[in-house]
């Protein structure tokens, strides 16, 4: 009896948790830095702040250059970013809406950080690039994001290998992965080693995958089968509630099917 209703007690916490996250008034923006010749900017320094309010949040963008903030308040931002050797890149009027990514590449010029170029925010992507990409979030087993936590990516046949950390909202990407079949590494303070397997990345396709840590020592190793579908619960500013993964069995948890 116990048992029931602690298992019930459980179901009405992740209901209603699931609820209130599903409900939050948020958007995001996201996007890739890049110099004139479209390589990619690591490292570039990117700050969005609401006009009307002033709320401001900063990052720096991955070793693709890429960047993104999460759970914005809707309004109207502005976005800087500035570079070694390049101009501060200041683009206004990006309009954040409830529910929304707005993808902001930024394309930045030569020169010297005191210089400004002011641009107009658009809806649509200004770097070309072909994605292929391995995106997701990492999260513990209360579903709760993990900022920090070590991401390693490695081709089985090549041993190619990429690394990268988590975002504060505990999202990673990689992208110009070379086509392949890739291994996941996912280690965090206090949590086990999650290795996620097979997973195929290929020309043109973001393969979201995302992890679910377990608590326990670094040294313990859990392994699991790569997935095409997002497994951590959110509702990714896009209006989407995905399913999650079960570290523990390799079960895909789908939301939408119960």
């Amino acid at each position: 009896m116990k048992n029931v209703l602690r298992i019930l007690f459980c179901l009405c916490l992740a209901l209603a948790s699931t609820a209130i996250f599903a409900q939050e008034p948020t958007g995001a923006i996201e996007g890739v830095v890049a110099d004139p010749q479209n390589a990619v900017v690591p490292n570039a320094n990117v700050t969005v702040r609401n006009k009307a309010t002033n709320f401001t949040r900063s990052t720096t963008t991955a070793d693709d250059g890429h960047y993104r903030f999460s759970q914005l308040p809707p309004g109207s931002y502005e976005i800087k970013v500035t570079g070694t050797n390049f101009k501060t890149s200041v683009v206004t009027d990006v309009r954040v809406e409830v529910g929304r990514i707005v993808p902001q590449d930024v394309k930045l010029e030569i020169g010297g950080a005191a210089e400004e170029v002011n641009v107009i925010g658009t809806t649509e992507a200004q770097v070309d690039r072909i994605d292929n990409t391995v995106a997701g979030v990492v999260a513990d087993p209360q579903n709760a994001v993990v900022p920090n936590a070590n991401v390693t990516v490695r081709n089985k046949a090549t041993n190619f290998t990429r690394s990268t950390t988590t975002a504060d909202d505990g999202h990673y990407r990689f992208s110009q992965l070379p086509p392949g079949t890739y291994e996941i590494k996912v280690a965090g303070t206090n949590f086990k080693t999650s290795v996620v397997t097979d997973v195929r990345v290929e020309v043109g396709r973001t393969v979201p995958q995302d992890v679910k840590l377990e608590v326990g020592g670094a040294a313990e190793e859990v392994n699991v089968i790569g997935t095409t579908e997002a497994q951590v619960d959110r509702t990714d500013n896009k209006g989407e509630l995905y399913g999650c993964l079960d570290c523990c069995s390799g079960r895909t948890l789908n939301a939408n099917n119960g």
